[in-house]
Parts: structure tokens; C-alpha cells; sequence
């Protein structure tokens, strides 16, 4: 499974009782997720606003969200910063930069030759 971390701005303070709850796995759908990393960033008592941290194995469509909307947050704002290990660093939104060949032969190896559409 692949790696990949997230930023998520989110609506409200996550308390410790959530938080554990995300480091342990959630139900969506009727399936629960495999257990997340999750850091506190910051908390803004103005905007009553938390900036989290949260790195996970999986990825299924929308999952970040549906954790957090699962222990009663909104996510305002998500950014995937790393993705099996690359980061981007330097990129400013909707940019993007070519792989190098020593970073597509690791992606290459690291799904045995399956086709990667995108990151």
C-alpha cells in the first residue's frame, strides 16, 4: 500500500476522543479504514479551525473527508503533500514537474509494472 499525507483544514477543535478514533480506523460505508497518522497543527481559536496532519495506506474516493465528516468535522481545504514518498515541495497549486528517471523506476518497482495514470 502506498502512503500518502494530507493537510486538511477542517471546521471546529479535533478533541482527543476523535482523534483517537482516526488513529484507530473509522466506518465508511460499512467498511472500516486501516488505522491513520494524525498531527495537530495548529488550532485557531479565531476561525474555530484545525489544521491536521493525517497520513494514510489507503485511498478510496473522497476518504479524508468521510473520516473527518465521521467524527463530525468539515474539511475547508485538503492538499495531498506526499504520495509514496514525493512531495511538492516548490509546486504552487496546479503545477506539476516531470518525474525523474530514478523516480518513475521506484514507482515502476514499487507496483510491478502496473500502469500509474497519476499521482
Amino acid at each position: 500500500m502506498v502512503e500518502k499525507t494530507y493537510i486538511a483544514k477542517i471546521k471546529g477543535k479535533l478533541e482527543m476522543k476523535e482523534f483517537k478514533i482516526l488513529e484507530s480506523g473509522v466506518r465508511i460505508e460499512n467498511k472500516k479504514t486501516a488505522p491513520a497518522k494524525v498531527k495537530i497543527k495548529k488550532y485557531d481559536k479565531a476561525t474555530k479551525t484545525t489544521i491536521v496532519k493525517l497520513t494514510i495506506h489507503e485511498g478510496t474516493y473522497h476518504q479524508v473527508k468521510k473520516m473527518f465528516e465521521t467524527v463530525g468535522h468539515e474539511v475547508i481545504k485538503l492538499k495531498r503533500e506526499v504520495f509514496a514518498g514525493f512531495t511538492v515541495d516548490g509546486l504552487k497549486p496546479g503545477e506539476y514537474r516531470r518525474l525523474t528517471v530514478k523516480e518513475v523506476k521506484v514507482l515502476y518497482a514499487m507496483y510491478k509494472g502496473w500502469v500509474i495514470c497519476c499521482l
